[in-house]
């Protein structure tokens, strides 16, 4: 289990992996106290709600980091200016990101306050990012019709 989440104070990077640290946790840059949402169903590593904002609203996605697969790509894009056929590069990277897809798990992220919550178990319930949930849940306008084809 661990929780990256930023200060909402100071807006610092936090990083925890111990529930005990997160009952009374204070940011230790600008030492004020964070509120959080911890509950007995988050020791058992199932969550319904996020532990630091109390958000309900979560969505699912693969923990990989995205340096190293925007890296990945690039390489493959280079190698295909030397290789023959030029494709056969391009093919192995879609390989790669398939197998890649396959074997991670899922990390929860809160669409409020962008906590990454790891480690945990992810259902079904919780899908994938969504544009216009993440505007309504950070109170942002969205575009003229959003609304009406969603």
């Amino acid at each position: 289990m661990q929780i990256r989440f930023h200060c909402p104070h100071c807006d610092l990077p936090m990083r925890l992996s111990k529930w005990e640290s997160l009952e009374a946790l204070q940011c230790p840059h600008c030492e004020k106290s964070i509120p959080t949402e911890v509950d007995a169903a988050a020791k058992t590593l199932v969550i319904d709600h996020c532990v630091i904002c109390g958000g309900k609203e979560l969505f699912r996605q693969k923990l990989f980091n995205r340096n190293l697969g925007v890296g990945i790509v690039v390489l493959g894009i280079i190698a295909s200016f030397f290789v023959i056929p030029p494709v056969l590069p391009l093919v192995v990277v879609g390989l790669i990101d398939l197998i890649l897809f396959l074997v991670l798990p899922y990390m929860l992220v809160c669409y409020r306050c962008d906590a990454e919550h790891r480690g945990f178990k992810v259902g079904e319930t919780f899908k994938h990012f969504d544009h216009l949930r993440a505007a309504r849940a950070k109170q942002q306008p969205t575009y003229p019709g959003a609304e009406e084809n969603h």
